[in-house]
């Protein structure tokens, strides 16, 4: 299983004291994003929410384009998925927002092991609304090299500093939780790795793998994705009103293979062009 990177990072005490005068600065501009209010729809009740799935593709698509373009696998992505929810308004009538508000969740190193969440969790804007599918996966790519050191180290210490909310009385901390999530975010994505080499349980291969993140907010789209055996999937829990009308919701796992499909129309393209 490919390993986490982003976050491979030793603490020195110079580190940690910067933190110190970072993490107001960070958290201010997380609360700058979700103070904005959400982009599209939140989630109204749990009878109204739609599962959509992609189809089993090849972890080899994505990284063709990866190498393609020369951006990072996350880029490529996080910018299917994007592109998946500026379809969707589109064919609403809607004009997509050029940035969306999305949870994100950041893998750590060395996972102890056991049924840990093993992550960080923190609240950026990725590029939605652009000219084409490439200029909105090289934005991305922008945005996501832009997610430096000072604020991966903030982000740990915002995530030390939220454990304390543990103090806070549960029904008041409900509270604050709901309030919060009336304004966004947007979306949340995780990102499991897929493996690539065959697995098995028990003398049996795991020949595939479905995966359904929810949450108790506001949060009207979660996304997630993971796959066995060099391939893998992506999973919408969504609200069906979340873009208007349900139609569009209801074959957004769709919309993210037209999204890849023109990245690689275009990379093709330009090897031709090459050529």
């Amino acid at each position: 299983m490919p390993k986490a990177s982003r976050n491979n990072i030793s603490w020195s005490l110079w580190d940690r004291l910067k933190v110190l005068f970072t993490l107001p600065y960070e958290m201010a501009k997380m609360f700058g994003i979700i103070s904005k209010g959400r982009k599209i729809g939140g989630r109204t009740d749990g009878d109204n929410l739609h599962y959509s799935v992609s189809s089993n593709h090849s972890v080899d698509l994505m990284k063709s384009v990866k190498n393609a373009h020369n951006v990072s696998f996350s880029a490529v992505a996080l910018s299917c998925v994007s592109g998946a929810i500026a379809r969707a308004l589109q064919n609403n009538g809607r004009e997509p927002p050029k940035m969306l508000d999305i949870g994100y969740a950041l893998p750590l190193v060395n996972h102890p092991g056991g049924m840990n969440v093993h992550m960080l969790a923190t609240i950026t804007e990725l590029p939605c609304g652009a000219e084409n599918s490439v200029d909105r996966l090289m934005k991305t790519h922008e945005v996501l090299r832009k997610i430096n050191f000072r604020a991966i180290l903030a982000a740990k210490a915002l995530h030390d500093f939220l454990r304390l909310e543990a103090i806070i009385p549960s029904r008041l901390l409900r509270i604050m939780m709901m309030r919060g999530s009336n304004l966004g975010p947007s979306a949340s994505v995780s990102n499991f790795p897929a493996t690539l080499s065959k697995d098995f349980v028990d003398g049996l291969e795991f020949v595939d793998i479905f995966i359904a993140l929810s949450s108790s907010t506001r949060v009207g789209l979660c996304i997630s994705s993971g796959g066995v055996n060099g391939k893998q999937r992506f999973h919408f829990l969504l609200d069906k009103s979340i873009f208007g009308t349900e139609s569009s919701a209801m074959k957004i796992a769709s919309l993210y293979e037209e999204e890849l499909e023109e990245l690689l129309k275009h990379e093709y393209t330009d090897n031709q062009d090459f050529v």
